[in-house]
C-alpha cells in the first residue's frame, strides 16, 4: 500500500469524506485529491504540513512512509480543571458553551464518532 493510500484511508477513518477533510484543513478539494493521485511528494510543503497538522500526525514519520499520531500533552491549571469538571457536570449546558466558544462543529463531529 502506498503512503497516499494509507493517508487517504487514515483521513476516511477520521472524516466522512475527503471533501469534509479538505474543508476542515482549508485545502482545496482538488489539491487534496491531486495529492493522492499524483503523490504527496509533488505537493507543496505548506499543504503537506497543514494536512499533518489537522490530522495530528508526525510529518517526519510521513516522509518515511508511516502514519504516526503526534503525542500531545497538555498541562491544565487549577482553573482549567474546574472548568472541565463543571462542563462535564452540566450536559444540558454543553451545547451553549460550545457555541459560545465556537467549537460546536468539533463537538458534534466528536460526539458522532463515539455514538
Amino acid at each position: 500500500m502506498t503512503i497516499e493510500e494509507k493517508l487517504q484511508n487514515f483521513i476516511l477513518t477520521k472524516y466522512k469524506s475527503i471533501m469534509q477533510f479538505s474543508k476542515k484543513a482549508d485545502i482545496p478539494y482538488t489539491t487534496v485529491k491531486g495529492m493522492f493521485t499524483r503523490g504527496i511528494w509533488g505537493a507543496s510543503v505548506q499543504n503537506v504540513t497543514r494536512m499533518c497538522e489537522v490530522l495530528n500526525i508526525d510529518v517526519d514519520k510521513l516522509i518515511c512512509g508511516q502514519i504516526v499520531s503526534k503525542d500531545v500533552t497538555y498541562t491544565l491549571n487549577a482553573h482549567e480543571q474546574k472548568v472541565i469538571v463543571a462542563y462535564r457536570q452540566q450536559p444540558s449546558m454543553q451545547g451553549a458553551v460550545d457555541r459560545l466558544l465556537g467549537i460546536e462543529e468539533e463537538y458534534i463531529e466528536q460526539k458522532e464518532k463515539h455514538a
